[in-house]
């Protein structure tokens, strides 16, 4: 037996079994990694890459590099998370169990289950060694929680609006957080739009940044159960310079 084995119930067909386990893996990765990065910091650090579940790390591959500095073998790797005794206090606190209970079987138009989508497409990302295709997923993830069905120009400013209002209150912060996320999101078309590769590693760190810090923003406050659209109208409504936790709390209030 590994060191490590994953025991993940799944409801599929024998064919899909393993790709949907999989992908209830790469959630609760995400899901286990933002809970802990307030506390003690984490490790893969945004830019390193992820090793993806059922995936052999041991690699093969042992590229040849010459130039100036001479010849080097520089082997890809992988930096892995450590399971230490923090790690499992943290995981068994009274915070993070019904937290993760709750994101087991979410309603299909709730925030719960837009949210374990895109901690999902994180995780995805943090797995990606292509600058390029780590943008794109990110902003996957991003998209997958905060954009309504609406045309390429409306995503891209919704999605920057919706960025700025739940990281920063400050409305001038909101204004340069908007703008980076805009001029982040042009690359994530260009790959997608025109195959463009041209993403340098500060840029993708950014995209990283941001998409993570969102999720772990809301982590703890998005009440899970609430239907998704009614979190869109709250952060439609925060973004005109409102707190959208206060405006978050009187919605749900309504709803429930």
């Amino acid at each position: 037996m590994p060191a490590l084995a994953w025991v993940v119930p799944v409801n599929a067909s024998a064919g899909n079994a393993i790709r949907e386990a999989r992908w209830f893996v790469d959630a609760a990765v995400s899901l286990v990694r933002l809970s802990c990065w307030p506390y003690f910091g984490i490790k893969p650090s945004i830019g390193e890459v992820e090793p993806a579940p059922f995936t052999s790390t041991k690699s093969k591959d042992e590229p040849l590099l010459t130039g100036d500095f001479g010849v080097t073998i520089r082997a890809p790797s992988s930096s892995f998370y450590m399971i230490d005794d923090r790690f499992v206090t943290r995981t068994k606190d009274c915070h993070f169990t019904p937290l993760a209970e709750r994101l087991q079987e979410p309603k299909m138009d709730s925030c719960g289950y837009f949210f374990r989508q895109g901690l999902g497409w994180l995780s995805r990302g943090r797995q990606a060694r292509d600058h390029s295709q780590r943008v794109l997923l990110f902003f996957t993830a991003l998209e997958t929680l905060l954009t309504r069905d609406t045309t390429f120009g409306q995503v891209t400013e919704s999605l920057a609006r919706n960025v700025a209002t739940i990281l920063a209150r400050d409305v001038e912060k909101r204004s340069a957080i908007a703008q980076a996320i805009k001029n982040l999101y042009r690359y994530r078309s260009k790959t997608v739009h025109q195959g463009d590769r041209g993403v340098t590693h500060w840029q993708c760190n950014d995209t990283q940044y941001f998409a993570e810090s969102v999720f772990g923003r809301l982590l703890f406050t998005l009440p899970f159960d609430m239907p998704i659209r009614a979190f869109w109208d709250v952060l439609d409504e925060a973004s005109y310079g409102t707190q959208w936790t206060s405006v978050l709390l009187e919605k749900h209030r309504e709803i429930s």
